[in-house]
């Protein structure tokens, strides 16, 4: 007895079977990459974002360096005339207040350092020949009468060698010491403590009158 065996409709569902596998696997296919693009989309404008961002904060940070420029420049012009006007006020000041000073001074007195502050307190180093004239100095500006106190601080003393005209001390020994070197050695010495002379330097303390200030200055 024969059998007879159709595999036809057994080939149509393999190669429907082929077909769906192939479809699924293109639609995996274009999830897959509409998933990519997608992502990709998100980046590319996630990076346009961000560097908008980035070009917004640099401009705002360029026009806030260069406001603060701008407001530093100007504060320096406005401290240096500030500055320049109170030299100019300090010049003004303080110029009479020395001249009277100075015109106190005997002939062999010399101002060294001066300073004045707003109250009217005036500190002052004045160089001596003599003790004495400290003394006759701070007399004087005791009676002056835009001075309201003055009071004589330090001094100090500090000893100048003068040099005598047409003496040469190294030639003199050098020559004397082959005749008498003692005798010379003597001579040199004495002569050298001769030609020391202090000088003194007084530090004072004045406080002027601010009426008396505020007159000598308009007067001048």
């Amino acid at each position: 007895m024969l059998v007879d065996i159709n595999l036809l409709p057994r080939k149509e569902f393999k190669n429907r079977a082929k077909l769906l596998l192939l479809v699924i696997l293109i639609i995996v296919a274009l999830i897959g990459f509409l998933f990519i693009f997608i992502q990709y989309k998100k980046a590319t404008t996630r990076e346009a974002q961000l560097t908008e961002q980035i070009t917004t904060l640099q401009e705002t940070r360029a026009a806030e360096e260069q406001k603060y420029d701008s407001a530093n420049q100007f504060n320096n012009v406005v401290n240096l005339e500030r500055t320049v006007e109170w030299a100019d006020s300090y010049f003004v000041k303080t110029v009479p207040i020395l001249n009277h000073l100075t015109m106190l001074l005997p002939e062999r007195g010399f101002v060294q350092n001066f300073s004045y502050t707003e109250d009217g307190i005036v500190s002052l180093e004045v160089q001596f020949d003599t003790n004495t004239e400290n003394a006759y100095y701070l007399a004087l500006l005791t009676n002056s009468p835009l001075i309201k106190s003055a009071r004589l601080l330090t001094v100090s003393t500090t000893p100048i060698t003068e040099t005598s005209e047409g003496v040469d001390t190294t030639t003199d020994t050098n020559s004397k010491a082959k005749e008498n070197e003692a005798t010379t050695d003597n001579k040199i010495e004495s002569e050298q403590n001769n030609n020391i002379l202090p000088r003194y330097f007084a530090q004072y303390e004045i406080i002027f009158d601010k009426s008396a200030i505020k007159s000598l200055q308009e007067g001048n």
